[in-house]
């Protein structure tokens, strides 16, 4: 097993995100439940979110509007 921090930097918890977008709980909310972020179920309370994936949708939604 090697110790590669990219490994470890492509899913993030919601936190992360939220400070990586700069946005609030209830916008990242939002973002989920329209499908622009996704999502990934890892346990019962266990989630995170595909970084280069969240990131792509965030910057088309911004370019769009």
């Amino acid at each position: 097993m090697t110790n590669d921090n990219t490994s470890l930097r492509e899913l993030e918890t919601k936190e992360q995100c939220m400070a990586r977008f700069q946005i609030g709980k209830h916008v990242f909310k939002q973002l989920v439940d329209d499908g622009v972020i996704p999502i990934i179920q890892l346990g019962y309370k266990t989630k995170r979110v595909p970084v280069e994936l969240a990131t792509r949708r965030v910057m088309a939604l911004a370019n769009i509007g």
